[in-house]
């Protein structure tokens, strides 16, 4: 019990959205970056430490090539699928990109499609936008967190060893 009241004393409860915002300004990052169109339509791009699981799923499912036609890895020497250690035959995917035999949109769309999601990826680009602004966000802001990381990274530590 009394290790439960000193461990009460040290905590600190935060709203969501406070505790979000103090964690990103203390890694001296920007919670998002605004991207204002000619006609004042503006977009968010989110840190990408502060996305939603569905934008995360989003996301990892186009980093993972998700949904992209693959094809078999050929030994070149013998003209076999070469396999795994577990024995499963390797893919890769297929280059140019292709989703059943088309030739898909380029990275850069199919990245801001992911960030932003289908419908405010359309509307940003209704408005002027282009998918290779999200893109040029997305990567300025991840290149920011690595610097910070790489300036200091004892303060970079696994949640749990």
């Amino acid at each position: 019990m009394a290790n439960r009241a000193a461990r009460r004393a040290n905590q600190k409860r935060f709203k969501l959205e406070e505790f979000r915002d103090q964690a990103i300004e203390a890694m001296s990052q920007v919670s998002s970056i605004l991207l204002e169109c000619e006609d004042g339509f503006v977009a968010e791009i989110p840190h990408p430490m502060l996305v939603d699981d569905d934008t995360q799923e989003r996301i990892e499912k186009f980093q993972r090539g998700d949904g992209l036609d693959r094809e078999p890895v050929i030994d070149p020497d013998t003209g076999d699928q070469l396999k795994d250690t577990a024995g499963e035959p390797l893919t890769r995917i297929k280059d140019p990109h292709q989703i059943d035999g088309v030739i898909c949109d380029p990275i850069s769309t199919r990245s801001a499609r992911a960030i932003l999601g289908d419908e405010a990826h359309v509307e940003f680009l209704a408005h002027g936008g282009h998918s290779n602004d999200v893109t040029l966000a997305w990567q300025w802001m991840v290149a920011e967190h690595k610097k910070q990381v790489e300036a200091d990274p004892k303060d970079e530590k696994p949640f749990f060893s």
